[in-house]
C-alpha cells in the first residue's frame, strides 16, 4: 500500500513538474530572444563611396541594396589585425553560404602595415578573397566621412576602427560591436542569425542559432 502510494505521488510529481519545466525553459528562451532583439536599434545608416575593391570589382551603392552588411575599418597593430581577421573568418565559416551577407573591410590608405593587413584579409577566402567579401582602400578623410554617417547616433570614444558594425537589409546600422570582446562577437552572430530569413528546404548555422533562441 505504501509503495503504491509512493509510486502514485512520483507519477503525479512528474506530470506536474514536466509541464512546468517545459514552460520555464520556453519562457527563458523567449526572454533571451526578446533581450537580444531589444539591443537592435538605429545607430546610423549605410553610406558608400563608389570605387574598385582590392579584387578588381567595381562596387557601387547598388551592390549593397537588400544585403546584410558586416563592416569594419581595419586599423591598429598586427595583433589587432590578426584578431579582426579571425573574427571575420569565424563569421564567414558560419554565414558564408548566405549570399545576402556582405563582409566589408576598409583599409586606410596610409596604414603603416597596409600590405600585412591586406594579405591577412585575403586569407579569408580559400583562394583569394571570399566571394561575398569587399575590401576597399580609402583615405582617412573618406573613412571619417563614412563613419560620421554609419555611426551618427553612437558616442564612439574609441574610434570606429575598434568596432564591427552590422547593417540590416534596409541599410540601418542596428548595432556596433567591439571586436576585441568575444562576448560581443558572439552577440553579433546571434543578431545576424536572427535577421536572416529562413530558406525553405535548406539549413545552415543561422537556423541552428534561431532554434536555440526560440
Amino acid at each position: 500500500m505504501k509503495k503504491s502510494l509512493i509510486r502514485l505521488l512520483v507519477v503525479l510529481l512528474i506530470l506536474a513538474l514536466f509541464p512546468f519545466l517545459s514552460w520555464y525553459y520556453l519562457q527563458k528562451g523567449i526572454d533571451y530572444r526578446m533581450e537580444a532583439i531589444s539591443e537592435l536599434s538605429d545607430f546610423g545608416k549605410f553610406h558608400w563611396l563608389d570605387g574598385y575593391d582590392e579584387g578588381g570589382r567595381f562596387v557601387d551603392n547598388a551592390y549593397f541594396e537588400g544585403k546584410f552588411i558586416i563592416a569594419s575599418v581595419v586599423d591598429g597593430n598586427r595583433q589587432e589585425v590578426d584578431l579582426l581577421q579571425s573574427r571575420y573568418l569565424g563569421l564567414i565559416e558560419q554565414f558564408g553560404s548566405r549570399d545576402e551577407v556582405i563582409y566589408l573591410n576598409i583599409l586606410p590608405s596610409d596604414l603603416n602595415i597596409y600590405d600585412y593587413a591586406l594579405e591577412r584579409l585575403e586569407e579569408l577566402g580559400s583562394r583569394g578573397f571570399h566571394r561575398n567579401q569587399i575590401v576597399m582602400t580609402f583615405t582617412r578623410e573618406e573613412i571619417a566621412n563614412l563613419s560620421d554617417v554609419w555611426a551618427s547616433e553612437k558616442d564612439n570614444a574609441l574610434g570606429i576602427e575598434k568596432y564591427i558594425i552590422f547593417f540590416n537589409d534596409k541599410g540601418i546600422a542596428t548595432q556596433i560591436y567591439d571586436f576585441r570582446e568575444e562576448n560581443r562577437v558572439a552577440r553579433l552572430v546571434e543578431h545576424v542569425a536572427m535577421n536572416l530569413p529562413n530558406r525553405p528546404g535548406r539549413t545552415d548555422y543561422s537556423d541552428a542559432i534561431r532554434d536555440r533562441l526560440n
